[in-house]
């Protein structure tokens, strides 16, 4: 969505969805973009739970549906306003899929290798799942090795090191730094006597940064991931240059469990945060 919106692809996130994906009906369909990569685009679905079960088994594990027709079933929540209450949906992130899907011309998997795999120097091939018409899962099932997932996260890396343009540039620098900014508490977890307070941006989770001093004033120190249900993470700390690639294979009982599944994201992102902080000390004391 980001390289689509760089490139003018896509003129203003607060576009409806139905200018993007030919033949999605409301309640979907008059949503706007920024609202579904938010995840408060109100409309109904539970995860973890029977909705995100049924919407994997349906669209990539026995490919009876596509995502445009599941999503095209949709209900909004009763009384609920798109914009105002956060959901975390894989329904969601299928429908960005679909507009990735129609402004690449319904050919994803050369899109994804021309700018992404290619253009970084990925050594390994990746596995994408896809549904009856080939279009790939958006939320889930994307097979990378860890040092390929490290690539990534360098060019994160690189994009936040470069200056801030005017208002009105659009590069991948500037979409990763509106899109990771704290705006917010939308969900909580709790380890060993601790809270984290989580954010969620455009489609990263983010925190709400501790102050770092700096000569000109104080600066609210940025910090986000991406993660998966079953222990995968993209930890990034610009300030640190850093990034903590994680990959784990969580049984259902934890993955499944929102409660167990809280405790154990909370328990990781606190040891990807001690690492930061034992690589700062360390160079303070170099």
């Amino acid at each position: 969505i980001g390289y689509l919106w760089v490139n003018h692809k896509i003129g203003n996130l607060e576009d409806r969805i139905d200018k993007h994906v030919t033949g999605l009906p409301d309640p979907y369909g008059s949503v706007s973009l920024l609202n579904v990569l938010r995840m408060r685009s109100a409309i109904e679905f539970e995860e973890p739970g029977a909705d995100a079960d049924r919407l994997y088994e349906s669209t990539i594990q026995k490919r009876t549906m596509s995502f445009l027709e599941y999503a095209g079933e949709a209900k909004r929540k009763q009384g609920a306003t798109p914009g105002m209450v956060f959901n975390y949906s894989d329904l969601d992130a299928s429908v960005l899929g679909l507009v990735v899907d129609e402004l690449t011309q319904h050919d994803v998997r050369e899109f994804y290798q021309r700018v992404l795999w290619q253009a970084l120097g990925m050594e390994a091939r990746a596995r994408l799942k896809i549904d009856k018409v080939n279009v790939p899962a958006p939320f889930c099932c994307q097979k990378m090795q860890a040092y390929d997932l490290a690539r990534f996260a360098k060019f994160i890396l690189a994009e936040l090191r470069k200056p801030d343009g005017d208002s009105n540039t659009r590069s991948i620098s500037t979409w990763l730094k509106r899109g990771t900014v704290w705006d917010g508490n939308v969900e909580s977890c709790y380890f060993a006597g601790t809270t984290l307070e989580l954010g969620y941006g455009y489609q990263w989770w983010t925190f709400k940064g501790k102050k770092m001093e700096e000569q000109k004033g104080e600066k609210e120190e940025r910090e986000f991931t991406a993660m998966g249900v079953r222990g995968q993470f993209i930890h990034v700390f610009p300030e640190a240059d850093l990034a903590v690639i994680q990959l784990s294979d969580w049984p259902d009982s934890i993955a499944l469990n929102k409660k167990k599944n809280g405790e154990a994201i909370c328990e990781a992102l606190q040891v990807h945060r001690k690492i930061n902080e034992a690589l700062k000390e360390k160079k303070k004391n170099e």
